[in-house]
């Protein structure tokens, strides 16, 4: 059944006064901004080209200057980069996230509730979590995506169906050290656990991975856990032994707010190297 709003409002009971009918509109006006604040309708987002993304319609609360809610009705085609639709975007590096923005600045000055693609821009800085706003802020800015960029500053292929999962154009090395640092590849997992940094955006906190693992002598259970959990055994994920040569094991992993998770295996020569899929929306984006 339809949530008929006039009947939640109830603003129409016969006998109010003039003031206590402005009364009441305050209070349940105040009862739908608080049913509201942080909504968002997330936008399907496609990649185009190097420089482009598609971004589908979609609502979002947003806490700026006004508080307002803010749509989309038509899929708009946003090309990132000061050159690019919002001359206040940062230019492409390489091999970073590019968080994608509702810009305030250029809501205000649009004056529309209707967004395009010019009240939209991108930027390396990442948000943070804004709990009074209920969403992912960088300033009066409400972040709505993250691109990854290449060696050559071109916006990597991504893949999304509106859901919480974003799937990377390829499979991406995790780290050992950093997020930009030494790849998690070929290395040999043992008994103790191992820090492993995933290609996610710094706002998200739970990433697809795949472990490829070499069997040399010694049969064993792969075993995962979020980083700074003191469970001792973690999630299991996988084995290896004598009758399999290469194994993968496919999981989804929550890391901790660096995107560190932590793995570990048994005594021996296996060697392991770990990849990122893709990476989840956390709530308020």
């Amino acid at each position: 059944m339809a949530l008929n709003f006039l009947d939640e409002l109830d603003i129409t009971s016969t006998g109010d006064t003039v003031l206590q009918g402005f009364d009441k509109c305050q209070d349940n006006f105040e009862w739908l901004d608080d049913l509201f604040h942080g909504y968002a309708r997330r936008s399907k987002f496609r990649w185009k080209d190097a420089d482009e993304i598609y971004i589908g319609s979609g609502v979002y609360h947003h806490e700026g200057t006004v508080n307002q809610l803010l749509y989309c009705n038509s899929e708009l085609t946003f090309k990132l980069g000061s050159a690019g639709s919002n001359s206040d975007s940062d230019d492409l590096t390489a091999s970073a996230w590019h968080y994608i923005y509702i810009d305030d600045t250029a809501v205000v000055t649009a004056g529309t509730k209707l967004l395009t693609e010019t009240e939209f821009r991108n930027e390396t800085t990442a948000p943070t979590w804004s709990a009074s706003k209920h969403g992912w802020y960088s300033g009066d800015d409400r972040c709505v995506f993250a691109v990854l960029t290449s060696a050559g500053s071109a916006v990597l292929e991504f893949w999304h169906d509106g859901g919480d999962l974003v799937l990377l154009d390829t499979s991406h090395i995790c780290g050992t050290a950093a997020k930009d640092g030494a790849d998690f590849t070929g290395v040999d997992v043992d008994t103790t656990w191992d820090d492993v940094y995933a290609v996610i955006p710094d706002f998200s906190t739970k990433a697809k991975v795949n472990v490829l693992g070499t069997y040399s002598a010694q049969a064993g259970t792969m075993r995962l856990r979020t980083n700074g959990s003191a469970v001792e055994n973690g999630i299991f994920a996988g084995w290896l032994d004598a009758g399999v040569a290469f194994g993968r094991l496919n999981f989804d992993i929550i890391t901790d707010s660096s995107g560190i998770f932590e793995v570990k295996y048994a005594a021996g020569d296996e060697t392991f190297t770990i990849y990122t899929d893709g990476w989840f929306f956390p709530s308020g984006i």
